[in-house]
């Protein structure tokens, strides 16, 4: 599964961590490109990207940030329009 992941924090590294041991291709997103980076290059299948670059061809979009930076990172991605069931 294609899946963006926002955030590179301590519950981020987490999802990386298992999401990419489960085989799934994963493209994280975060404030701090450099940390995204690092947390990339640790995983296979995990790629850092820009938020103009998040969403590709994820099927799922996690949300893994402080409550009130959820909102403006989601906004950053841009339209989620016809990514949902």
């Amino acid at each position: 599964m294609n899946i963006t992941l926002i955030g590179a924090g301590n519950m981020g590294s987490g999802f990386v961590k298992q999401l990419s041991a489960a085989g799934h291709q994963v493209r994280i997103v975060a404030r701090d490109q450099a940390k995204a980076q690092a947390l990339a290059s640790a995983h296979p299948g995990v790629k850092a990207v820009s938020a103009a670059d998040a969403l590709g061809d994820s099927q799922v979009v996690i949300v893994a940030t402080a409550y009130p930076d959820a909102v403006p990172a989601l906004q950053a991605l841009g339209s989620l329009q016809g990514r949902g069931s």
